[in-house]
């Protein structure tokens, strides 16, 4: 069997600043269009919002959504 190591390490996220928390992000392959443009995030939530509210397929674009903000597909 393989060896563990442990640490206590305490770590805040003030330590870095925005862009360097966002590089790591990045670095890690993580997706953040999001983060990176907010505004656009909102449209296709307010769009989803409306085809909802109309009683129109918003399946489509609220997988758009979750693929952008959290990297998943459905």
């Amino acid at each position: 069997m393989g060896h563990c190591k442990t640490f206590d390490l305490e770590v805040s996220l003030d330590d870095w600043d925005d862009e360097d928390l966002l590089d790591e992000i990045r670095n890690r392959g993580i997706p953040i269009d999001a983060a990176e443009a907010p505004e656009e995030a909102n449209d296709l939530l307010r769009e989803i919002w409306r085809l909802r509210r109309n009683g129109c397929e918003y399946d489509h674009l609220m997988d758009k959504f979750l693929s952008d903000t959290l990297g998943v597909v459905i």
